[in-house]
């Protein structure tokens, strides 16, 4: 069976605008906060610039009401009130602008997003759908090619998880001197194709196309014992094919409603079971900020401490036929299987912004799906512990129960190895940030 399930994406891409801005004083903040809001498209409702940077900096820079810094703050910060932010930004740990070079006060003036701004990412970075970086050429569209665990793991292939927030692709071995058995196992996805982006949203519920993305696939999941003893255990399940993600903004009429609709068809070869099967994959997945679908939200816990969290919800339909003779998918006990359910996804950053604690991420995901055919209920379900070592490499432990995704075999596993994600893109891909470093 085709594992394409995707945690799609949801919602960060480039808001064009302008608008006029009336500065009583120097605020050297003004302009790096006004880009990060018109990239975060909670404030995309918001006319005016001087509005956005206030409603952003209620959101980021003060845990109580910014009006209560400044009595008088109309989008902009005072010498008094800009000090008390240089404080708070010494105690969240962001890193202020290096100083103005021009310290000429603004008046009466646009402020004007730049066309291809860099792309800033929501606090919770692991799942939160990031727009790739502008060409220089100013166009949307880009080639990328991702690494990771499987495409779950990869989110979305037009606005990926960047590998810091990843589990990657696993690796691990193992060896039983008593036994005397060697055990190496693998399981990665790789992706490459043509990634299109929107370059700006459209308000007022009107509906638009997001973004597009299409290309081929390769996953792989192997296992094998060196002892001839143990060799019912060793499998070697490899799919290849090709995928196409379509993303739309304010679907069904509702201002900020995404909704991302995903299809893959491939070819899954198990090589130790010498079978071979056609798969299909669907998967519609809602993105609603408002409700916190698909969307970050963090939680202060203990001293600097936060919990970064995302809840994930989609609904799939799979399609699977085996070849051959007197061959049966084990989702069915037929040569055809329909199945069709929803899953549901966490991700986790439990200690965000403490130091080396903060290296830790969860991916949790559970499948429950009923088998039309058979009249079966299936379910799969994983959890994920990586400790990355760096953006593209960690530590992954991994617990597995359920029907495997891509076989419909019984398994209760449970492994840790190395793993790593790694990215390209033709004219640069979202880059690594924390919680901190988001503000």
């Amino acid at each position: 069976m085709l594992r394409v399930h995707i945690y799609p994406l949801a919602a960060l891409f480039f808001c064009i605008s302008a608008a006029p801005v009336i500065a009583q004083g120097i605020d050297p903040y003004f302009d790096q906060d006004l880009r990060k809001a018109n990239a975060d498209p909670r404030y995309a409702h918001l006319a005016t610039a001087a509005e956005k940077v206030r409603v952003y900096r209620l959101h980021n820079y003060t845990s109580d009401n910014w009006d209560a810094l400044d009595p008088t703050f109309d989008g902009l910060v005072s010498a008094t009130a800009a000090a008390r932010l240089r404080s708070r930004i010494v105690t969240t740990g962001r890193k202020p602008p290096p100083p103005p070079i021009d310290t000429k006060v603004i008046a009466s003036t646009s402020a004007t997003v730049p066309a291809a701004p860099t792309p800033v990412q929501s606090p919770l970075v692991a799942k939160n759908p990031q727009p790739a970086a502008a060409p220089a050429n100013n166009s949307a569209g880009q080639w990328v090619a991702y690494l990771r665990k499987d495409f779950t793991d990869l989110y979305s292939i037009n606005s990926p998880n960047i590998p810091a927030d990843s589990t990657g692709a696993a690796f691990s071995y193992s060896s039983d001197q008593i036994a005397k058995n060697t055990v190496w196992s693998g399981e990665g996805a790789v992706f490459a194709g043509y990634n299109y982006l929107a370059d700006q949203f459209v308000l007022h519920g009107q509906p638009y196309i997001l973004g597009f993305t299409a290309g081929p696939y390769y996953t792989w999941n192997a296992t094998f014992n060196s002892n001839s003893a143990d060799a019912s255990k060793n499998s070697d399940v490899q799919t290849a094919g090709g995928v196409a993600e379509l993303a739309a903004g304010n679907f069904l009429g509702v201002d900020r409603f995404f909704e991302f609709t995903r299809v893959a068809v491939g070819e899954t070869q198990d090589y130790v079971k010498n079978t071979s099967s056609l798969s299909a994959t669907a998967d519609f997945i809602p993105v609603y900020d408002p409700l916190l679908i698909h969307y970050p939200y963090w939680i202060k816990t203990f001293g600097s401490s936060q919990l970064g969290f995302r809840f994930d919800p989609d609904f799939r339909i799979q399609y699977d036929s085996i070849n051959g003779e007197n061959k049966l998918l084990l989702f069915s006990n037929r040569t055809d299987s329909l199945r069709v359910g929803p899953q549901v996804g966490l991700w986790l950053k439990p200690f965000g912004a403490v130091p080396y604690l903060e290296n830790l991420i969860v991916n949790a995901v559970y499948h429950w799906d009923e088998e039309l055919y058979s009249r079966q209920s299936l379910y799969w379900s994983e959890v994920d512990f990586t400790y990355k070592l760096n953006a593209n490499f960690g530590i992954t432990a991994t617990y597995q129960n359920g029907k495997n995704e891509n076989t419909g075999a019984s398994t209760n596993l449970f492994k840790i190895g190395l793993s790593s994600a790694l990215d390209f893109c033709t004219s640069g891909c979202s880059s690594t940030t924390t919680p901190a470093a988001s503000q």
